[in-house]
């Protein structure tokens, strides 16, 4: 593997001289012996030389990898970084080639000439490149981000104005910095030493352009992590075929039903979700990692994980072919076993070559369908053999129910023995009580350690896991940790990699989770609970067509992982801050491009549109982005599968709804092809189906009735009787909406009575407001049902009526 590796690390340090060079004047940064090889490793172009950088990449090299595990021949990975635009052999071309397919196309002489512009040049958000049909970004407007260390809440783009700077000093900051979290790296594994240096350079050099002569919206990072996947696969095959590249995806059918397959009653329901939400994306992590180790190729060539699906990208022979066979076999009998398969993995390959890298969004379309052709056969590694099906594979083995247990509690699936719960004895299986146990460590953990331990508690398909709250705690026999803050690590003999994930759950001043049933009561009025899911709209046609936008076609590799990585970032980690910041939100799952939260009903509602309006500054703004959420409000005793299932048929709803309207929800399907296309981009809750700026004035004029509701002054405060009757009234407007029946139009008069008798004692700005409702053309009234539901809810005093 040495061999390998030193290809791995060459290609993935080989523009790294791009990030010290800006922060020098000229050459003066590097040392002497590397300026000596300028004459060897930088091209001649008009009598001066060009790419420079490689100078600097051979100047890190000699002076700051100044640590290297054993296995690795640090001559070798010298020459392959620094002579990658002037190669004369066969392995230097290979980092020459992985190069020019990680940036997708041949890119132009880069301006590094006396001027040194291009240490104004800043990078591009790739969020606001995209463009779909009749929804381009503005035109002329410019978001980059900040030359900073990566940080969520610090990783919003924001709109360049004015003239741009020299940001020499900037980069002399972040390169110094850079520097000392490098020099801790001293992992002794080269696995883990290089996914070490992978986590240490994303959170550099993520905020860096990989070029400054074209446009400039690939980062340093995402340029560097894929030409070292693509590199890895070349060296791997020792050529570049037709098809040397093998592109695997994964993902886990079931996933809604195992997580919320849980009964309320059986205490610790908060705790055994946030274990089934960790033991998903842990199955994922440990295939990934166990694909990978077989071959021999580090984390770089991981191009997605999240929310249970991943995209690898291997070599295309007989040895990469059969561990993705025996993975997906071992992942089917452990869904079996140890699941009853609940889960289903499934797994899908592509052999393409060098074009399909450049057209990255087309071919992960093509995936996507081999993907979903994979599902039809679930589970086919476990129930099919070479003689076809295994019949005896269909049953699953008798569930031995001890008479002193009963059915487990919690999951009704598993043979269960009595525990303490809430001061009684219920009958628990021990894959549930282990999850209450693993949910409870998990609230005050940040790092989870993987171990290759055959027996144990914890267990993965492929091996064990830990949780451990301190780096020190991390076992020494771990052959990676994750840092669930995105961290790199300070210990230097951890193979710590950084991962933000979402997992803010409220707690107590003891540090105990707050269980539902008090989430619930922390709601203002009604105490309910309210589950919001909320995604992303398009997104498959923003991978595969959204950077389709100029006269260059625009879908590379680089690309296309960027912007999954820029969205991961914002569900797994801008989420969290957010949730932390609300206090009384529980995250059940946010990764990917999608989400599910619980909490407080008036909570959620606030969250639903603060996440909104920070996805939307977050993606620049840009009209071809858009997000759909639904909001369903529940009693706390509700099962959770219900409530989720409550919750997704809001989400379908905002997706479906036609046109630009404010309507009722649910609203009737369309039964012809010139009814208006569904818009998306907006909230379903309390019956109605809003566009989000109309969500907004929707929930500010809820407020503002509730705070009516709550007057001071008993004379002129409202009665629940008065906003009960405008929810009636809000109800004609709906079934008129739906069936345009004119019967239902009586609401009008109606209300206009009920002013004239009933509010003449109403504080002012309440007339002011309630007297244009009668009127046909109210812009007010297809918000009243959300807007009186929403005051109801919240003077509703608790053992009130429903």
């Amino acid at each position: 593997m040495g061999q390998l590796h030193d290809v791995v690390l060459a290609a993935l340090l080989h523009d790294i001289g791009k990030f010290s060079q800006r922060a020098f004047r000229g050459l003066e940064g590097a040392g002497d012996k590397a300026k000596r090889l300028e004459d060897f490793i930088c091209p001649v172009r008009e009598g001066r030389y060009t790419h420079r950088h490689a100078v600097y990449t051979a100047d890190f090299i000699l002076r700051h990898l100044t640590y290297l595990p054993e296995g690795f021949d640090r001559e070798r990975v010298l020459r392959l970084a620094a002579y990658h635009h002037r190669p004369s052999d066969v392995e230097e071309k290979w980092i020459a080639e992985a190069d020019a397919l990680s940036s997708g196309m041949e890119r132009e002489e880069e301006a590094e000439g006396p001027t040194e512009g291009f240490r104004t040049v800043v990078l591009r958000a790739v969020t606001n490149e995209i463009a779909l049909e009749a929804r381009a970004p503005e035109t002329g407007e410019v978001w980059s981000v900040s030359l900073a260390p990566l940080d969520p809440e610090k990783a919003f783009p924001q709109r360049e104005e004015g003239p741009r700077p020299d940001r020499t000093a900037e980069y002399q900051e972040l390169w110094r910095k850079f520097l000392g979290d490098w020099a801790r790296n001293q992992v002794a594994d080269p696995w883990g030493f290089i996914n070490r240096a992978l986590t240490v350079l994303e959170k550099y050099t993520w905020c860096i352009p990989s070029a400054t002569n074209v446009y400039p919206d690939i980062s340093l990072f995402d340029h560097l992590k894929t030409t070292a996947a693509i590199a890895g696969c070349i060296a791997s095959e020792g050529k570049v075929g037709e098809s040397p590249f093998l592109l695997v995806a994964g993902d886990f059918g079931g996933i809604q039903h195992y997580l919320f397959g849980i009964q309320v009653g059986a205490g610790g329901l908060a705790r055994r979700l946030r274990a089934r939400s960790l033991s998903v994306s842990l199955a994922v992590e440990s295939a990934v990692h166990w694909i990978l180790r077989q071959l021999g190729l580090p984390l770089t060539n991981c191009l997605q994980s999240a929310g249970g699906r991943f995209v690898l990208l291997l070599p295309h022979n007989d040895d990469a072919r059969r561990w993705v066979d025996e993975a997906a076999k071992n992942l089917g009998e452990w869904a079996a076993r140890e699941l009853g398969c609940e889960l289903q993995p499934h797994i899908a390959t592509l052999p393409i070559g060098p074009a399909d890298l450049r057209d990255f969004g087309a071919t992960l379309d093509e995936l996507r369908t081999k993907l979903e052709q994979a599902k039809s056969v679930p589970l086919a590694s476990v129930l099919i053999d070479g003689n076809g099906w295994t019949e005896e594979r269909f049953l699953l083995s008798p569930l031995p129910v001890a008479e002193t247990g009963g059915l487990c509690s919690s999951c009704r699936r598993g043979a269960g023995q009595p525990q303490l719960v809430r001061e009684r004895k219920v009958p628990l299986c021990d894959r549930c009580f282990a999850d209450a146990e693993t949910g409870q460590r998990l609230v005050r953990g940040r790092f989870i350690a993987f171990l290759e331990l055959e027996t144990g508690p914890r267990q993965l398909p492929f091996g064990r896991y830990q949780i451990v709250e301190e780096e020190t705690q991390i076992p020494q026999k771990a052959y990676l940790a994750m840092d669930l803050d995105g961290g790199c690590g300070t210990l230097p003999h951890t193979p710590v990699v950084g991962r933000y994930v979402a997992r803010f759950v409220p707690r107590k001043e003891d540090g105990a989770l707050v269980e539902f049933s008090e989430l619930a009561k922390q709601s203002k009025g009604r105490k309910a609970l309210a589950y919001l899911k909320a995604d992303v709209d398009n997104l498959g046609l923003i991978l595969t067509s959204g950077l389709r936008v100029t006269e260059r076609d625009r879908r590379s590799i680089s690309r296309i992982t960027a912007l999954s990585r820029t969205l991961e970032l914002f569900f797994g980690g801008y989420v969290e801050r957010l949730a932390s910041k609300f206090g009384n939100v529980y995250t059940v799952y946010s990764g990917g491009d999608d989400l599910l939260l619980v909490g407080p009903w008036d909570a959620i509602i606030d969250f639903a549109l603060r996440l909104r309006e920070d996805f939307e500054q977050y993606t620049c703004r840009n009209p071809s982005w858009s997000m759909s959420a639904g909001i369903a409000l529940v009693h706390e005793n509700t099962p959770v599968l219900t409530a989720v299932e409550e919750a997704d048929a809001r989400l379908e709803g905002a997706k479906d709804t036609p046109g630009e309207s404010t309507v009722p929800w649910p609203w009737p399907p369309q039964k012809n092809a010139e009814s208006p296309r569904p818009s998306k981009n907006r909230l379903v809750a309390l019956g109605t189906s809003l566009p989000w700026p109309q969500a907004e004035e929707a929930v500010s004029k809820g407020k503002r009735l509730l705070s009516w509701l709550e007057h001071e002054d008993e004379e002129t405060k409202l009665s629940t009787a008065q906003v009960r009757r405008l929810f009636f009234y809000a109800g004609l407007y709906q079934r008129w909406q739906r069936s345009g029946d004119v019967m239902n139009f009586r609401y009008a008069p109606l209300l206009a009575y009920d002013i004239r008798r009933n509010w003449s004692k109403a504080p002012p700005e309440a007339l002011d407001w309630v007297r244009p409702l009668a009127m046909p053309d109210s812009p007010d009234m297809p918000l009243l049902r959300f807007i009186s539901e929403y005051a109801l809810n919240g003077a509703r005093q608790e053992g009130g009526e429903q």
